[in-house]
């Protein structure tokens, strides 16, 4: 049996595992609805690291070398960029990425503590830019 795998953020805020299960099948099937015979075989919940400018960065701090802000691509990108933090580590010349040029700044607003923004911004998109998902969900 042929296997497929898929990757999506059900929100944008921590939520139960079975709130986050019903979402994701919910989007898959708007998207995809041959595949309502499929079931998700995993689900998990977290927090997604965004940049400001939503620009990954490659750089080091302190002799602490770091590759972070994939802002939602982090599946694609963790890997490359984290072998680029790995050669710049070892001051190899494969090292260099355009990543390492990137500005990674904070706001005012941001300095420290849990993002309290995320609650509202988690809202603004289930009901402005995705309103139907929950409802179809059931949730």
């Amino acid at each position: 049996m042929a296997r497929a795998y898929c990757s999506a953020r059900a929100s944008l805020i921590n939520i139960d595992l079975d709130k986050a299960a019903r979402r994701l099948r919910q989007s898959m099937l708007q998207i995809w609805p041959d595949l309502r015979h499929v079931k998700l075989s995993h689900v998990w919940t977290g927090n997604t690291g965004f940049a400001f400018n939503r620009m990954p960065h490659v750089g080091e701090a302190g002799g602490l070398h770091y590759a972070m802000g994939y802002s939602g691509g982090g599946v694609v990108l963790a890997h490359w960029l984290g072998r680029k933090a790995a050669l710049r580590a070892l001051d190899l010349p494969e090292g260099a990425t355009a990543f390492a040029e990137t500005r990674l700044a904070s706001r005012w607003f941001f300095r420290s503590g849990p993002p309290r923004f995320m609650r509202a911004a988690d809202l603004w998109y289930r009901h402005r830019v995705n309103p139907r998902q929950d409802r179809e969900a059931g949730l």
